[in-house]
C-alpha cells in the first residue's frame, strides 16, 4: 500500500516537471519567434547574493532570507514564506521579517501610487539597486493588473544575468523564483502593456 507522504512526493515533482516542460516549450516557441522567452527561472547562490550586497549587511541578510523561499508556491492573496504567497506579500513579508520599517501592506496598485508613504520611497530607476522594488502594472479600463519583484542584479554583472530579479510569479512559473523577463531594458514586464510604473526603496536599505 502506498504511503500518503509518498503520494505527495510523486505529485510535487510531477508539478514540477510540468513546470518546467511549460518554460521550456514557452522558451522554444519564442526562440522560434526570433524572441528571447518571456520570462527564465535562474538559478542563483548564497556566494553571489552576498558579493550582490557589496558588503551592506542589511541587504546581505535581505538576500539571503528571501532565497530560502525559493520554490514556495505562488498563492494569490496568501501570505506565508514558507507555504505560499503573492507577489506583494512576498516583499512585504520579507522586508518586515528582517527588521525593516516596511509599514503596512500595500497591494501593486497601492505600490504604483507611492512617492512616501509606509517606509518606502520613490526612486528614479537610474539609481535602482540591489533591493530595490521595482513595480510594473497597467489598468485596461476594467480592471488593474500589476506585478512587483525585487531587483537582483541589473546589470548581470555578478550572476552573469542582467536585469535578474526575484519574486512570486504566477502563470508558467507559479513560484517564488530568481528570473530574468522579456522587456527589462524597455521598462516592462514580459508584455509592453506591462509598464515599470515605479521603483522604491525600502527606508535603510541603503
Amino acid at each position: 500500500m502506498r504511503s500518503a507522504t509518498g503520494i505527495a512526493t510523486r505529485k510535487l515533482a510531477m508539478r514540477a516537471m510540468a513546470g518546467s516542460f511549460a518554460l521550456m516549450a514557452m522558451a522554444a516557441k519564442s526562440s522560434d519567434a526570433g524572441m528571447e522567452p518571456a520570462i527564465s527561472v535562474v538559478n542563483v547562490d548564497e556566494k553571489q547574493l552576498k558579493r550582490l550586497a557589496r558588503g551592506n549587511k542589511k541587504l546581505e541578510s535581505l538576500l539571503l532570507k528571501a532565497h530560502e523561499s525559493i520554490g514556495v508556491e505562488y498563492k494569490w492573496g496568501a501570505t506565508s514564506l514558507k507555504r505560499g504567497l503573492d507577489c506583494s506579500n512576498l516583499t512585504w513579508k520579507l522586508f518586515r521579517s528582517e527588521g525593516f520599517d516596511y509599514r503596512g501592506y500595500l497591494n501593486t496598485r497601492g505600490l504604483a501610487a507611492v512617492e512616501e508613504r509606509n517606509g518606502l520611497c520613490k526612486i528614479d530607476y537610474k539609481n535602482a539597486k540591489a533591493g530595490d522594488l521595482l513595480v510594473y502594472g497597467f489598468n485596461d479600463g476594467r480592471k488593474w493588473t500589476g506585478h512587483v519583484v525585487i531587483l537582483i542584479d541589473r546589470l548581470g554583472k555578478i550572476s552573469g544575468h542582467k536585469g535578474l530579479v526575484l519574486g512570486a510569479h504566477g502563470d508558467e512559473v507559479g513560484s517564488v523564483e530568481y528570473v530574468t523577463f522579456r522587456g527589462f531594458d524597455k521598462k516592462y514586464f514580459k508584455q509592453p502593456e506591462m509598464k515599470l510604473a515605479n521603483v522604491l526603496r525600502v527606508d535603510g536599505l541603503w
